[in-house]
């Protein structure tokens, strides 16, 4: 799916991601076991999956039970391709390099 041109603009788009990227973390920041203050840019996912032997499980679960015909499922390896064009592809974008977390709702100032 990375390589879908509606993919490819959003991607490139930097008020389209900032819109996102603005609703992503208010949600966090909002979430009783949210993440605040940790911008998507931050997230070590793209690179730690790869080694994560529970990442690998969970994957293999997935295809497992929500991919029914084995000709359809993604191996692990592809999967991993795919992220790190994804990461590259939001890497690009001015909004996503930036991004600024939220804080905590409770930490806020203005409550």
């Amino acid at each position: 799916m990375s390589d879908l041109p509606s993919i490819i603009r959003l991607c490139d788009d930097p008020q389209q991601m900032q819109y996102l990227l603005k609703i992503r973390l208010k949600e966090e920041s909002e979430r009783r076991d949210g993440i605040p203050g940790i911008a998507p840019k931050m997230f070590s996912f793209f690179t730690d999956a790869k080694n994560n032997a529970a990442v690998r499980k969970a994957y293999d679960i997935m295809q497992q039970q929500y991919v029914l015909r084995d000709a359809d499922r993604i191996p692990f390896k592809k999967a991993l391709e795919s992220l790190i064009k994804i990461k590259a592809l939001l890497e690009r974008n001015p909004a996503w390099r930036t991004g600024t977390p939220i804080k905590k709702k409770d930490d806020r100032e203005d409550r």
